[in-house]
């Protein structure tokens, strides 16, 4: 496992336009909800708990962000690996429509954030492709697609045409556009 402060020269470090100063828990504290985790989960879970008046703690071991949700490349992306969304209902009945819900409107959330805070990262919202390299795949991409589309994402099925332009590559068989 690398040091904590592994990720002190990271590419987000050198080139974030937005800094601010963390402090290190040295007493006991009290508050409504404590938070363990600096990624994005726990920070906009924090910031949410806040903006609605309950008193919260973020507590991270490490640099804010330093885990996992700064080192993904800055993607935002809706998903569920090998996951339909219909599976995922079917395998958490409600809570599985919760999750399918919240990953669909996933990508708004994060760059209405972006927005309302005038957050300085440079994000731009212009989509998402996942991509058939296998011919024999496409038939199931369309399932998935017409899944996240009844799901109430804003997604439609890239033709093989439409596709290869987008990629600049001759060898998708068509795609998921998010």
């Amino acid at each position: 496992m690398p040091p904590l402060d592994a990720l002190a020269a990271s590419h987000w470090t050198a080139t974030a336009k937005e800094t601010f100063r963390t402090h290190h828990l040295t007493t006991d504290l009290a508050v409504d909800v404590a938070i363990i985790g600096g990624g994005i989960l726990g920070t906009v879970t924090a910031l949410h708990l806040a903006e609605a008046g309950v008193s919260v703690a973020l507590v991270e071991a490490g640099r804010i962000g330093s885990g996992a949700s700064g080192r993904n490349g800055g993607l935002v992306v809706p998903s569920l690996p090998r996951l339909s969304p219909d599976d995922a209902i079917a395998r958490l009945g409600s809570h599985g429509k919760g999750l399918v819900g919240m990953i669909a409107r996933g990508a708004d959330s994060v760059f209405a954030l972006v927005e309302r805070h005038a957050i300085a990262c440079d994000g731009v919202q212009a989509g998402w492709l996942n991509p058939s390299h296998g011919k024999s795949l496409v038939e199931g991409l369309k399932a998935r697609c017409a899944a996240w589309a009844k799901a109430g994402a804003k997604v439609r099925f890239l033709e093989a045409d439409e596709a290869r332009e987008r990629i600049g590559s001759p060898h998708f068989h068509g795609a998921i556009f998010d």
